[in-house]
């Protein structure tokens, strides 16, 4: 976890606190989900299926879901990688436009100065849970 609190370290005071926000609301909705920090990223995997998938291709491990924080020069971004359902961002597009997010694939860049609409974010998670089928 190094890797994890190294990056947290590097970052301003208002990133860690929207990465805590994050970690309270991932650990309500999925109680199993472990930290991660992928690609540099600092964030969460959920399990998303009881059978694992052990021979694929890809930089993406299917068997989990992945919720990531990134710290870049244009705002905050939050990958989602779910690779039981990649279209969730797009079933929420138009909600998370209205909220002042940039939609783009895997991701949603947030570049504003108002406060981070995490109860956007609490409502897309929500709706992924039904999206997984491993066990809680």
């Amino acid at each position: 976890m190094d890797d994890l609190t190294g990056y947290l370290d590097k970052n301003p005071e208002s990133f860690r606190q929207l990465y805590g926000e994050l970690a309270t609301v991932v650990a309500a909705i999925f109680p199993n989900a472990e930290k991660a920090c992928a690609y540099n990223m600092p964030g969460f995997r959920v399990r998303v299926s009881d059978e694992e998938i052990k021979d694929w291709k890809g930089t993406i491990d299917p068997n989990y879901l992945q919720i990531v924080l990134m710290q870049r020069k244009s705002g905050v971004t939050l990958h989602i990688w779910n690779p039981l359902d990649y279209d969730a961002l797009d079933r929420k597009r138009d909600e998370l436009i209205k909220a002042g997010f940039k939609v783009m694939v895997g991701c949603l860049q947030w570049n504003r100065k108002q406060a981070y609409p995490m109860d956007v974010v609490e409502r897309l998670l929500n709706s992924l849970r039904g999206h997984t089928t491993a066990q809680s």
